[in-house]
């Protein structure tokens, strides 16, 4: 039987502030960060890096929590960002983490190709799919879509995870 290692107070500590920053800041303050009118979505920013650094069970639970936070406050379809933001946490903990390029490269370029993904889905949904829209949401092409939103949302993810790995990064402050 596989022995389950226990996992350090402070990175638990830790994840738990995290989820519950990442939760207000993403409806009070991440308005001000808005590059080119993209937000940055500190939940699942923070649910890939839980996934990166302290493994795919916690990167799990961390999107499944902050996904469902994420519905309620949406009010759309309860449960869709609860799984795309638990697969990403989920996917992000199976990338190397010993990588040619280090591990804080590794780290962006996982929450960089799982934003691309995670906004990439969501617009299937909600513009590709029409049986899914809530509402009257006007059509948005592909193109549109990749140049003015999910690309600089992935590079924007990618910068705002730097603060969450040095807080959750393997080897750090146990």
């Amino acid at each position: 039987m596989k022995k389950r290692r226990s996992r350090p107070i402070f990175k638990r500590i830790a994840l738990l502030l995290l989820i519950g920053l990442s939760a207000a800041l993403q409806y009070s303050a991440a308005r001000y960060i808005s590059v080119a009118g993209v937000l940055p979505n500190l939940m699942l920013v923070a649910a890939v890096t839980a996934g990166f650094t302290l493994g795919s069970e916690a990167g799990g639970f961390t999107g499944l929590f902050l996904g469902l936070y994420h519905d309620a406050q949406s009010g759309k379809i309860l449960g869709l960002h609860a799984l795309l933001f638990l697969y990403g946490g989920v996917i992000a903990g199976m990338v190397p983490k010993k990588s040619t390029v280090g591990d804080l490269p590794a780290a962006l370029i996982a929450v960089y190709a799982i934003t691309v993904l995670y906004e990439g889905a969501v617009y299937l949904f909600a513009y590709a799919i029409p049986v899914l829209r809530v509402g009257h949401v006007p059509g948005v092409s592909l193109l549109r879509a990749i140049g003015s939103i999910i690309v600089p949302a992935a590079f924007l993810n990618a910068f705002c995870s730097i603060p969450y790995y040095f807080i959750l990064r393997p080897g750090g402050a146990n």
